[in-house]
């Protein structure tokens, strides 16, 4: 008997019109890592949110061992064995990560007080046996992205998930905890857990997942073992939108051609990081017409690197220009209405207003209430522009960023992980797009922690390493990878610090 049995699962949201999940049927085994890909606006987060019990399907029904759930009950959910991993986490951020762990099943002594030696007991017991290495004193605010889908996971195993459902868990990770997660999964399943994998990143799926479930439009269009799709046939079957293989190919070969070098437009001069406590400096400069990569694993200066080029902090030492001027010295507006478009890695804290309406969210750079025109038409938001932000999902609010910000030519584009949340279209969409601004004269500075991102999308490329540049040179492809990700890892001998 399957674990988990889904039968024609079907949802309507009335208030946008769209029909998000329909007829979808689904099961899964013990053991089994099955993958659900498919579009942004395909249903996936829908699928997953119903069988979590989060959401109540209009029709069809959900079986755990050949038992029906009542739709929308999440306690029954938990209670039968089902751990979701979100992709905006469920957590609370002020409480310690053991408590926020234990939160609706806190342990009690006397029947009134919080027993929090017993909850850091308890939790760690259950950290070890998952073989899960996480601080559970800490505050939850404080942990990094791939500690927290950690912390996210053990919740879901603390409610004795026998089936978990993860939702985009390597969205914000880097390459190295992308392979540190898919370890843990692998764990999982092989102690007889079923788990459902919903990921954008092609990669990833012939990695770790067994069987592959195709959602297009809200219908499943494919369900097959991993090694059953001929090449080429999974993009094919996800896209939905006016992006072909041969669009593909030419947007393809356009960033592969070596554009002619401009003036320069940004510089990084003696900039020294505080991971290397300012005492190595970083030289780089962005011309026009040219992408520069600069790719790191989390915690080697990468974030400290976006906040200087953005202007929002200070260097230990040296200076981030644009314009032949000190990024912080340029009013504020002036530097974000025309000179610099910026697309943070944290989408949603720096990006957007969530109780703002989409069309002003689009608009804030303009001073204008209107929509001005323009905007890229793949990655473009739809439906009604009154609608909060917060109403749309993660991968189109990642869209709603890259719309505003690359609505328009700029001289400067920071443009931190642009693909992050973007189904294959939507990568092939942007590629294009980056392209068209830099063609138009933009100079752009790509900050990556994905080396397929960075190989696709920049002309050159830096290698940071603990705040240090341990390599630089140009893009020659794909065959480049694992020259990188030794760099990336400090494998390398050309490391510049120890």
């Amino acid at each position: 008997m399957p674990l988990l049995v889904a039968r024609g699962l079907r949802k309507f949201y009335a208030s946008t019109g769209v029909l998000a999940n329909d007829d979808v049927s689904l099961s899964v085994d013990g053991g089994e890592i099955v993958a659900v890909v498919g579009e942004n606006g395909a249903g996936k987060s829908t699928f997953a949110r119903i069988v979590a019990g989060l959401v109540a399907p209009d029709s069809g029904e959900v079986e755990i061992r050949g038992r029906s759930l009542r739709g929308g009950d999440v306690r029954e959910a938990e209670k039968s064995g089902i751990g979701l991993v979100p992709q905006h986490s469920f957590l609370a951020e002020g409480l310690e990560v053991a408590e926020s762990i234990c939160l609706g099943r806190e342990a009690k002594r006397f029947g009134l007080f919080l027993d929090r030696r017993r909850m850091r007991e308890e939790t760690a017991a259950l950290a070890k046996s998952a073989g899960i290495d996480l601080d559970l004193t800490r505050r939850v605010r404080e942990l990094s992205p791939a500690d927290r889908r950690h912390a996210e996971i053990l919740r879901a195993l603390a409610w004795s998930g026998d089936l978990l459902i993860l939702d985009e868990p390597t969205s914000l990770l880097d390459d190295e905890e992308s392979a540190r997660l898919f370890e843990l999964i692998r764990r999982l399943a092989d102690s007889g857990r079923a788990i459902i994998f919903i990921s954008h990143r092609s990669a990833e799926l012939a990695a770790i997942a067994t069987r592959i479930v195709v959602l297009r439009s809200g219908k499943l269009v494919a369900d097959r073992a991993v090694g059953d799709f001929a090449p080429g046939e999974l993009p094919a079957l996800m896209s939905r939108s006016r992006v072909t293989a041969g669009e593909s190919d030419a947007t393809d070969k356009l960033e592969g051609m070596t554009m002619r070098r401009g003036r320069v437009v940004a510089a990084s001069r003696g900039l020294g990081l505080s991971i290397s406590r300012g005492r190595v400096l970083v030289d780089f400069e962005v011309r026009e017409r040219e992408t520069l990569g600069v790719v790191a694993l989390a915690g080697n200066g990468l974030e400290e690197l976006e906040s200087i080029a953005a202007g929002l902090s200070a260097p230990m030492a040296g200076r981030f220009e644009l314009e032949g001027r000190d990024v912080r010295d340029w009013p504020r507006r002036q530097l974000r209405s025309s000179l610099a478009a910026y697309v943070p890695s944290d989408r949603e804290g720096r990006g957007l207003a969530l109780e703002a309406s989409i069309g002003a969210n689009l608009t804030v750079l303009e001073g204008s209430p209107r929509r001005t025109p323009g905007f890229p038409p793949v990655l473009g938001p739809t439906g009604d522009m009154r609608r909060k932000a917060t109403s749309l999902s993660g991968g189109n609010r990642q869209r709603l960023v890259l719309s505003r910000e690359l609505a328009k030519p700029r001289a400067f584009f920071l443009l931190a992980d642009p693909s992050q949340g973007l189904d294959i279209s939507g990568v092939a969409e942007l590629s294009g797009i980056i392209a068209a601004r830099k063609t138009e004269g933009g100079a752009i500075l790509l900050l990556s922690s994905s080396i397929e991102e960075t190989l696709r999308l920049a002309d050159r490329i830096i290698v940071l390493y603990r705040g240090a540049v341990v390599w630089e040179g140009a893009n020659l492809g794909e065959g480049m990878a694992h020259e990188l990700a030794s760099h990336l890892t400090g494998h390398s001998r050309r490391e510049a610090l120890q």
